[in-house]
């Protein structure tokens, strides 16, 4: 059976990173997607989850 979190190979995009949004990158970062997040706020502004978000591979924008 297909691991339905099985994300390798796929893009995701996402936009916000708030909580979920950081939590959300994360997670389909880990399970081998190419994962860009973005957020209106400056990277400054988003506070120590963009250590976290680099770290695990996300592409910022």
């Amino acid at each position: 059976m297909r691991n339905p979190f099985e994300l390798r190979g796929k893009r995701v995009l996402v936009v916000g990173l708030a909580k979920t949004g950081v939590a959300t990158s994360l997670f389909c970062a880990a399970r081998g997607a190419e994962v860009t997040a973005t957020d209106a706020r400056a990277e400054n502004e988003v506070g120590d989850a963009i250590v976290q978000l680099r770290a695990a591979g996300v592409n910022l924008e």
